[in-house]
C-alpha cells in the first residue's frame, strides 16, 4: 500500500513539472534605434555553437563564433520555460518612438517556430529577462 501511495504522489508531482523545451535554434536580432542602441544578431544552436554579428554600437564590430557552456544553455532554456514562451504574443509595441525592436525566433525540434517582435521593448518582464541574458552573452563568452 505504501508503495502504491508513493507511486501516486511521485506521478502527480512529476506531471506538475513543466515540460522540457526541445529547442533546436534561437535567433535574436536587436535592431537600431534613434541613438546608440547595440545593433546585432545572434544565433544559438542546440549544441551551444553560436554566431554573433556585431553591427553597430557594440564593444567591437564584426562576426564572431563561440561554443556556449552547457550551464549557460541550461539557464537560457530555464528562462524560456519560465516565460511560457509559446503562450506569449507574437508582437509587442510601445507608443513611444525611436526605440529598438528585438526579434526573437525560436525553432523547436518538433518543427514549431515561435517568433516574437518587440518594439520598445514592451513585452512582459519574463521576456525582458531573456533579452538581458542574450545581451549578456556578448560579454561573457569567448567570441573569436
Amino acid at each position: 500500500m505504501k508503495i502504491f501511495f508513493f507511486s501516486v504522489i511521485f506521478f502527480l508531482l512529476s506531471s506538475c513539472k513543466s515540460q522540457k523545451l526541445d529547442i533546436l535554434e534561437i535567433d535574436f536580432e536587436a535592431d537600431a534605434c534613434y541613438g546608440t542602441c547595440p545593433v546585432f544578431t545572434m544565433t544559438i544552436n542546440q549544441n551551444g555553437t553560436a554566431n554573433y554579428d556585431a553591427k553597430m554600437f557594440n564593444e567591437r564590430q564584426g562576426q564572431f563564433t563561440t561554443v556556449i557552456k552547457n550551464s549557460q544553455l541550461d539557464s537560457l532554456t530555464q528562462l524560456f520555460q519560465e516565460s511560457n514562451l509559446i503562450s506569449l504574443k507574437n508582437e509587442y509595441s510601445t507608443n513611444w518612438t525611436d526605440h529598438p525592436t528585438y526579434i526573437l525566433t525560436v525553432k523547436f525540434k518538433n518543427g514549431q517556430i515561435k517568433k516574437v517582435s518587440d518594439y520598445g521593448p514592451s513585452g512582459p518582464d519574463k521576456l525582458k529577462k531573456i533579452y538581458h541574458f542574450i545581451f549578456s552573452l556578448r560579454q561573457t563568452q569567448d567570441w573569436k
